[in-house]
């Protein structure tokens, strides 16, 4: 039997448990069990085709489909690209944005690596990103940011980042000056990404009005 990790591994969609089985028809959603792979099963079957190189010719009738789990190949694919939801902060806009990320995904090692495509919003600058690990409690988040900005975003010049400022209302220790790109890890491996959502606005804000 191969060594765990011989093989491609990333937090279950469901619990987020490390696991080695993936969606057997796209190949890009992981699940710890079958039966998460089921109870997801509903939210999943919506993308799954889309996450596809190469989808069936003739559309498969997805509400009778019943999934199923199965080890990725000890040989790997070179890569592909997904795309996943992120929040927007720039000066032009008065409030955060929610916009579409393409990524790419790579295997260097037998772990994956992701890259997100976020030149297009950082047009004067080439970006950085810091990540953002621990929630409102002081915990390790399950699921880390990583945030994107311009190096000079903390030297002033106009105009100020105002969707910063509101989702730390008010309380940020220092003015933001660029745009900002956040995105959401689907696990504390860092090996895909999730869509990030209302629900995590909370634990942003904690961080541009405290740890920054």
């Amino acid at each position: 039997m191969p060594h765990p990790t011989s093989r491609l591994s990333s937090p279950c969609k469901v619990c987020a448990t490390p696991t080695t089985y993936w969606c057997n028809r796209c190949h890009v959603i992981f699940y710890c069990t079958i039966h998460h792979a089921i109870t997801d099963w509903p939210r999943h079957r919506r993308e799954c085709i889309s996450f596809q190189v190469s989808p069936p010719p003739t559309p498969v009738p997805t509400a009778n489909v019943v999934p199923s789990v199965v080890r990725p190949p000890m040989s790997l694919p070179s890569g592909y690209t997904s795309r996943v939801r992120a929040l927007l902060l720039k000066p032009s806009i008065e409030h955060v944005q929610y916009i579409t990320i393409p990524y790419r995904v790579t295997f260097p090692t037998a772990f994956a690596e992701v890259t997100p495509e976020v030149g297009f919003y950082f047009t004067e600058c080439e970006p950085q990103y810091t990540l953002y690990t621990k929630g409102l409690d002081g915990r390790v988040l399950r699921n880390p940011f990583q945030i994107w900005y311009c190096p000079n975003s903390f030297k002033r010049f106009s105009p100020v980042n105002h969707p910063v400022a509101r989702l730390a209302h008010g309380l940020a220790r220092k003015a933001w000056y660029g745009p900002v790109v956040i995105l959401k890890y689907s696990g504390i491996l860092r090996q895909s990404y999730w869509d990030v959502n209302e629900g995590d606005l909370a634990i942003l804000s904690r961080y541009f009005a405290i740890c920054h």
